[in-house]
């Protein structure tokens, strides 16, 4: 009689340890499938990104310095440019989004994402850009709704941190070698 109730505890235990083993499989290939989803979603995001680099090329900071410091000297072939490299910053916010969504990461994305914004916004055809343009509202809708309740803010200019920066330059005493 023992050795039948012992024979049934170890059946009744390998039964559970099967199921448990097939429970972390199951789970395993989930997460499997998620990262690889997350893989093809980055992989697609570089392509986009890799060609708006190409569209934008070399000379995208002239043309960030003529938006910040003479706007009215763009033409259509630099606005073409400034939409590549605002759809470029968004497509930054989508990609750690889709990390978190997605694979389940915790990345910080409306902390960088807050950061990005600004930086379109310091620009005042980033600001136009965002408030009319259809190319970035087929980004998720949490981030629409995050970038929307940034735009009401009051943001410093691009000017205001470059004049910052070539004033320290500036400032910095010469060198007597």
């Amino acid at each position: 009689m023992k050795s039948e109730n012992i024979e049934r505890l170890i059946q009744v235990v390998t039964a559970i340890a099967v199921l448990v083993g097939l429970g972390l499989v199951i789970w395993e290939l989930r997460q499997a499938k998620s990262l690889a989803f997350t893989q093809i979603i980055h992989a697609n995001i570089d392509n986009a990104a890799n060609h708006r680099v190409a569209v934008y090329g070399e000379e995208l900071r002239h043309i960030l310095s003529k938006a910040c410091f003479e706007p009215d000297d763009l033409d259509r072939a630099d606005a073409f440019v400034l939409d590549a490299y605002f759809i470029s910053r968004v497509e930054v916010i989508q990609r750690l989004k889709v990390q978190a969504d997605i694979a389940g990461f915790s990345t910080p994305w409306r902390l960088i994402a807050q950061e990005t914004v600004r930086e379109i916004i310091s620009f005042p055809q980033g600001r136009a850009w965002l408030d009319s343009s259809n190319s970035w509202i087929l980004a998720q809708p949490d981030v629409v709704e995050f970038v929307g309740s940034l735009l009401s803010g009051k943001v410093e200019p691009c000017s205001a941190s470059i004049n910052r920066i070539l004033g320290s330059v500036n400032d910095e005493p010469q060198s007597t070698k």
